[in-house]
């Protein structure tokens, strides 16, 4: 078993720091792989999703847990070649879609393995209800934390005697289902967050917990209180994706920041079809309304996912904009996704770049 150790790069105030004390921005991709292209890009931070669907496919029997070992040293012989290229990482606890088990509904579900919802763990119907039901019991259920904290522990046990991992996400875009999109959403899923780090801590003392509000818009940011987490923010981070179209005002947050105004879908680069016509000053706009509450919270931002379709049009436009935005506040950034395949790939077929990836690559030649 690993002992935990200092990472390179920590939080003080709002930035993050290296050991000596000197300011760092994390730059670079959500990826599983392609260190090769990682390092010629230049980067130094690789966002890395885990699932826990990949590590534990198959239920377990009363407390014995079979884990996918081959996929946990995978991960790990990965961790370990990024720690030899300087490239910092963060273990990221995912989900897309929720589970694979309402993948009818959500299109593509991975994170929750499957047989947390069959008869015999907590059964849901695979249908709109059932996944709105299925994500409120989540967030208010304790039933579910043997489960979930033996992946969490197996996990961070694995990665904690590296000091290229910054951290540990708590869970990718927390979503409210029956909860609500309003402010008891917003405070239930903080409250969740605030007691799953601890227990994170028990098991990694030295290194950062990335945390959302809710969603990965960071919704209900405004209202939302964090004393759960205790009397200071020190040791966490806020992560937001940030996928807004750049339009002028009053596009963006609702008022109360507890949902999107006129609606996620006006406000949200959604397809390739569907050109850019956003801006710099609107980009920094929202950018700088959310920097604003994380300065009175005393934490970093980390924009953790940002990225369009290399098929849009005006999608290098588009990431001149927010790459400008976040350089002018110096603020770190993973762009989804360092892969060939997937809707957001920034790589061709053959792993070579498309002019969106070389434009990230011109960026991270520029100092910060």
């Amino acid at each position: 078993m690993t002992t935990a150790v200092r990472p390179w790069v920590k939080t003080k105030g709002r930035s993050f720091v290296d050991q000596s004390g000197a300011k760092v921005v994390l730059r670079g991709f959500n990826a599983q792989g392609w260190i090769k292209k990682a390092i010629e890009m230049g980067v130094n931070f690789i966002r890395l999703p885990i699932y826990w669907d990949e590590i534990e496919p198959n239920p377990p029997a009363g407390t014995t847990h079979s884990w996918n070992n081959d996929r946990l040293i995978q991960m790990e012989n990965y961790v370990n070649a990024l720690q030899a290229a300087n490239i910092n990482v963060l273990i990221d606890f995912h989900q897309s879609g929720w589970s694979d088990y309402f993948s009818a509904i959500t299109g593509k579900g991975h994170g929750l393995p499957s047989w947390l919802y069959s008869d015999a763990f907590f059964p849901f119907p695979a249908t709109s209800k059932g996944l709105s039901a299925a994500r409120k019991d989540w967030f208010t259920n304790d039933a579910y934390l043997p489960y979930w904290y033996a992946f969490v522990q197996v996990v961070v046990e694995q990665f904690r005697g590296y000091p290229n991992v910054v951290g540990y996400e708590v869970f990718n875009e927390p979503q409210p289902g029956a909860l609500g999109q309003n402010h008891l959403g917003t405070q239930t899923i903080i409250e969740w967050q605030a007691a799953r780090a601890k227990f994170i801590k028990t098991l990694d003392k030295y290194k950062t917990i990335f945390i959302f509000t809710r969603q990965g818009g960071d919704l209900g940011w405004l209202n939302a209180d964090f004393s759960p987490f205790g009397s200071t923010m020190q040791g966490y981070a806020l992560d937001y994706h940030d996928y807004f179209t750049g339009t002028p005002a009053p596009a963006g947050w609702s008022t109360d920041t507890e949902t999107w105004y006129p609606s996620h879908a006006a406000t949200h680069i959604q397809d390739q079809t569907t050109p850019y016509v956003g801006t710099y000053e609107d980009q920094l706009r929202t950018l700088d309304q959310l920097l604003a509450k994380t300065k009175v919270w005393n934490m970093p931002l980390l924009v953790g996912e940002w990225g369009a379709m290399v098929s849009m049009p005006g999608v290098l436009e588009y990431q001149a904009d927010l790459l400008r935005a976040f350089r002018t506040r110096k603020l770190s950034w993973a762009r989804w996704a360092l892969t060939a395949s997937g809707g957001l790939a920034i790589l061709n077929a053959d792993g070579s770049n498309t002019p969106v990836a070389d434009q990230i690559a011109a960026e991270l030649k520029i100092p910060v």
